[in-house]
């Protein structure tokens, strides 16, 4: 009984001890397995912030954010070759020797291993059967070639096997991107590898960036033959407008990826013409990588658009004029289709060449495994060869051309496309109320809001522009209670709204104009009616701030019209849903065929004379008191334009409305106010009827294209007519002086015009039902005030004694220093002086405005020589006045009153008729200001003639006017055709959204 219960205890034990060994040697077992893999996915997890790191680096070094693509893996080597008993980390060449390039010995590649620690190259060998020997692999063959293709700036390898040689015997070089190569990871990364930090691990990878390549998943079709299974040849493959991603022609981007494999054994056919016959082998490869997508044999395995999107996608399909199913007889070119193809034989209940792809392409390795990529074999058919098969007998060549073909191919062609967040559908509506993104909600088939889309695509084209989202004044987007950016557009009391930003605004306008026709009744009105946008305004009741918080459509004429204007400075006004603010433009789409405002032109004279009397106690005595009395006059004179720069009369009823209003403010030096002036001009409407604005055809006909509701042969105004200026009184009209000031000190008044001119123009189509603005320009322009005293002395010759050229220097009248550089205001100044030099010894040239000395009336020599005798008692000076008896008086005056009018032209002139908006659309690039200031009257402007300003594509067109640009300048102009009848092209021709 002992021995058998001895027995029992040792069978327990024993299974116990087997147990136990058991479950330990399989945790070990699954301990290593985990510890493998945790390994494993954190090489993988270096491998990627590497690759990161490279992409930033390379951005770094370029100073460039977009300059990057395709990259693999590299490993560190010195070219020039391994230097024997360098124990430095930079000598590391597993190949060959410095100098001699002979192998290295045993003790050079021990020497080399331990050099390993800047990208190194772990020394694994693998068994090479085929050739029974073993080999460093330090790359990753994922081109299936069995071969080291290396990477870098390498000799060009011709057909023959040897560099090609160029000019003067150099070697001809290029850079290539081959296969991927293995990076160790050591247990300590920043020591050198040896035998106490060995390598633990190994990583590889390849970048190609998914926005520069196309999508293997979605370009090619079979289009020609939806119904049928897929043919063996690719030659049902069509494009026609090129809407979709499977218009994209593979076969024509294989045939050009390497030549040398397509040339041979079929050339490339393709006659967009003469559909259904696409030849070669670069179709038959195409159609293989299109059959795995769509499954074999059986193109039903596409969805058709009645399943995928319902109704209310078969509508858009069928309505949109866009050829979807790629099924256009002939394709468009220079043609049109008399319907929407997409209507014909009821296309939406067919498989469509857009839907998405039963199976797709992932990896590199796809492209090259045979059970994916071939040509199903057909009944009595001989095999023949693959895609695969082609790409293997390229890449084992000899030449670098053929050799590189599938890297080449894999940074062009890749398997996904770049991710679409953020983006707007441009056709549907795919945002929530609140603007966030809806994933394929544009499948919808919702059209948008005009205001929604507006606002939606202008904020993410400002954010894509580079303005910032945040809290602050100065910032224009501002995230609200949900972190989403809104409108937050300071314009008082800084105002951030540019010219740069307006174009923002509108091309998001006219992007949505571009996929619109709303004709609002008007039957002529084909082409749409451009969408109108009008700012909202909100001002920050602390701080009086005045911002643009969003935008309202304008649907009725009526709603602007009567809206109140503003001034950007009053803070007086809280505003409301419908206000206007002086020079903050409305946002208007781009449509062709519309009239729009031109050019505003305008002169202001400003006009200043001054008198100087001389009084005695009596005839015989000397002069004792002098005075002096300035007298100014400013005027102006303006005028507005319209064109109408399409070759077609506007075919319905126009009414333009215009209000051009002037404000000047005449101030001295201390900016206190001395005079202001408004002078509004609010024109009744003018009408014009249909058909009867005429288009532009050519420049000898130009006139008859424009239109001025503002003529300037009949508004011509005063801000200040002729008035004295008396200092601590101000400016008084003519009736109420005749003399200067008695026992006043000379002082010289310092004044400064400033102006401010706003207008605003707007044509309204009268046949549309609301009536539609089509242009509505408002416009607010306050330029650098003009300095009027140191304008008048520009070109003075202030001597300390009194000039000799008082006759031909205007100027020097208005000098305003005074003798011994004397501060004292008693002392006249060298102006004055002159001014009694002139009188003394002859009349200037510039001498036309005559002192109020009746007795010698308007004969200038007789003035001379009576004040000559009345001042000085000299003898008359010229011969008409010998002989003659002169008489002195207690008070005279100098003969001549210093008279030079100082011209300030203002002129706006549009470029671009559709770019009008902003003051900044309105600057010639070859002066910094708007407004000229000089002694010469112009006309004014080009008033009802080309614009001297106007250089569209091809040139200039205004006679005598000198171009500022090139005259192809992409960064300023858009391009349009040109031909020998119009070698600048026409506003008919141009193309939107721009």
């Amino acid at each position: 009984m002992a021995l058998v219960m001895t027995l029992i205890l040792l069978s327990v034990i024993t299974f116990m001890a087997v147990t136990f060994l058991v479950v330990s040697r399989s945790e070990k077992g699954s301990v290593t397995t985990t510890t493998d893999q945790a390994l494993a996915s954190q090489a993988a997890e270096a491998g990627v912030e590497e690759a990161k790191a490279q992409l930033v680096a390379r951005v770094l070094a370029w100073t460039n954010e977009f300059d990057f693509g395709p990259m693999v893996s590299t490993n560190y080597v010195n070219m020039l070759g391994f230097i024997t008993g360098n124990t430095d980390p930079t000598n590391v060449n597993y190949w060959w020797k410095i100098g001699s390039g002979t192998p290295l010995s045993q003790a050079d590649l021990l020497q080399n291993v331990a050099n390993l620690l800047y990208y190194p190259c772990a020394p694994v060998f693998v068994t090479n059967r085929l050739l029974g020997k073993y080999e460093l692999r330090s790359w990753l063959d994922l081109n299936r070639n069995g071969l080291y293709d290396t990477n870098g700036f390498l000799p060009e390898i011709g057909t023959n096997g040897l560099p090609l040689i160029g000019p003067q015997q150099i070697v001809v070089s290029n850079f290539y991107m081959g296969d991927p190569e293995w990076v160790g990871l050591s247990e300590r990364p920043g020591l050198r590898h040896s035998a106490s930090n060995q390598f633990i691990a190994r990583y590889a990878y390849i970048i190609v960036p998914e926005s520069q390549t196309l999508d293997a998943n979605y370009i090619h079709n079979q289009a020609g033959n939806s119904k049928a299974n897929p043919d063996s040849y690719g030659q049902y493959y069509y494009r026609d407008q090129g809407v979709g991603t499977w218009e994209g022609n593979l076969g024509a981007f294989l045939y050009d990826l390497n030549t040398n494999r397509y040339a041979w054994g079929g050339l490339y056919s393709y006659d967009p013409l003469n559909p259904y016959n696409a030849a070669g082998n670069a179709f038959v490869d195409a159609f293989s990588l299109l059959q795995y997508r769509i499954g074999l044999n059986n193109y039903g395995n596409l969805d058709r658009v009645d399943k995928l999107f319902g109704t209310r996608g078969v509508a858009a399909f069928t309505r949109d004029w866009v050829d979807g199913y790629s099924v256009g007889r002939p394709p468009l070119i220079n043609v049109s289709y008399p319907q929407d193809p997409d209507t014909l034989n009821n296309l939406t209940t067919r498989p469509w060449p857009g839907s998405d792809n039963p199976n797709h392409f992932f990896t590199p390795s796809d492209f090259v495994d045979p059970t994916k990529v071939y040509i199903n074999p057909q009944a009595g058919i001989p095999a023949r060869p693959t895609f695969v098969d082609r790409m293997l007998t390229a890449s084992t060549n000899l030449s670098s051309y053929d050799r590189y073909t599938f890297y080449r191919m894999f940074q062009q062609l890749g398997t996904d496309s770049a991710p679409e967040s953020g983006k707007l559908n441009p056709n549907y509506m795919n945002v929530d109320l609140n603007g966030n993104i809806v994933p394929n909600a544009a499948t919808n088939f919702i059209p948008w809001e005009p205001v929604v889309f507006f606002t939606n695509a202008a904020v993410r084209l400002l954010m894509n522009a580079g303005y910032a989202v945040g809290i602050g004044p100065t910032n224009i987007l501002f995230p609200n209670s949900l972190g989403l950016p809104e409108f937050h557009i300071q314009v008082y009391p800084t105002n951030f709204y540019t010219p740069s930003l307006h174009r923002l605004l509108q091309l998001a306008a006219n992007v949505y104009d571009a996929s619109t026709n709303r004709s609002f009744g008007a039957a002529t009105a084909t082409n749409g009616f451009p969408s109108v946008f009008q700012p909202v305004f909100d001002r920050n009741k602390v701080t009086k701030s005045l911002y643009i918080v969003g935008y309202q459509e304008v649907q009725a004429a009526t709603d602007i019209l009567q809206a109140k204007g503003h001034e950007l400075s009053d803070t007086g006004w809280q505003p409301k849903g419908n206000d206007i603010v002086y020079g903050i433009p409305l946002v208007i789409g781009a449509k062709k065929g519309f009239p729009n405002f031109n050019e505003f032109a305008m002169q202001t004279r400003v006009w200043v004379s001054r008198l100087l009397e001389f009084r005695r106690p009596s005839l015989n005595a000397d002069v004792n008191e002098t005075n002096q009395l300035y007298v100014a006059n400013i005027s102006s004179v303006l005028g507005v334009e319209g064109w109408n720069s399409y070759s077609n009369p506007y075919p319905r009823n126009l009414e333009i409305r215009v209000a051009a209003e002037t404000t000047a403010v005449l101030t001295n030096e201390m900016g206190t106010m001395l005079l202001t002036n408004f002078v509004p001009h609010l024109l009744p409407v003018t009408n014009y009827a249909a058909n009867s604005w005429s288009g532009w055809t050519d420049e000898n006909q130009a006139r008859l294209s424009f239109r001025i509701p503002l003529d300037p042969t009949n508004n011509a105004f005063m801000f200040l007519t002729n008035s004295a200026y008396r200092p601590g009184i101000g400016f008084q009209p003519p009736i109420q002086w005749t003399a200067a000031d008695r026992h006043t000190p000379f002082v010289v008044p310092h004044w400064w015009l400033n102006l401010n001119t706003r207008v605003r123009f707007v044509v309204i189509d009268k046949d549309a039902n609301p009536n539609r603005i089509v242009d509505y320009v408002n416009l607010n322009h306050s330029p650098p005030p003009v300095d009027i005293m140191t304008k008048l002395a520009e070109g003075k010759d202030c001597k300390v004694d009194p000039t000799t050229d008082f006759a031909n220097n205007p100027g020097s009248q208005w000098c305003t220093n005074r003798p011994g550089d004397s501060m004292s205001v008693s002392v006249p100044t060298y102006g004055m002086i002159n001014q009694i030099q002139a009188g003394l010894f002859g009349a200037p040239n510039w001498a036309k405005n005559f002192t109020l000395d009746n007795t010698v009336g308007r004969d200038a020599e007789k003035a001379v020589d009576g004040f000559r005798y009345n001042l000085k008692g000299w003898s008359p000076q010229y011969p008409n006045d010998f002989g003659k008896t002169f008489y002195k008086s207690n008070v005279f005056y100098a003969p001549f009153d210093p008279y030079r009018p100082i011209y300030i032209h203002t002129t706006w002139q549009a470029n671009d008729p559709l770019v009008h908006y902003t003051i900044g659309d309105l600057l010639p690039l070859d002066r910094p200001t708007l407004n000229t200031v000089s002694f010469n009257e112009e006309s004014l402007g080009d008033i009802g003639g080309i614009n001297s300003r106007y250089e569209p594509w091809g040139g200039a067109i205004a006679s005598g006017s000198t171009p500022t640009m090139a005259e192809k300048e992409l960064a300023a102009k858009d391009p349009v055709p040109i031909s020998l009848s119009h070698p600048r092209g026409r506003s008919d021709d141009w193309d939107f959204p721009t």
